[in-house]
């Protein structure tokens, strides 16, 4: 099984790689690590295709903080897996 925090950071950081001195699970996505709409769709992609999950727009709504992401990816890994 993915360590899902690592793998979003690993993604965080290929995406935006001059966050690493800010990457923390406290961290807010927009307001302290900076990242833009475009970073956040294209994250939201990447871990859909690493989880084998779907990531809505709606989704990142509620979504500040790195671990905020990492809750909503186990609850969504959760479902699918309730599913299956």
């Amino acid at each position: 099984m993915i360590d899902t925090r690592a793998r979003l950071y690993e993604l965080i950081l290929e995406i935006a790689p001059d966050v690493a001195p800010d990457l923390n699970d406290d961290a807010r996505l927009v307001g302290d690590l900076g990242l833009e709409s475009v970073q956040l769709l294209e994250l939201a992609g990447d871990l859909e295709q690493s989880f084998s999950i779907k990531i809505t727009e709606a989704d990142l709504f509620g979504i500040e903080t790195v671990s905020d992401f990492v809750k909503a990816i186990e609850q969504a890994v959760r479902s699918r897996a309730l599913m299956a």
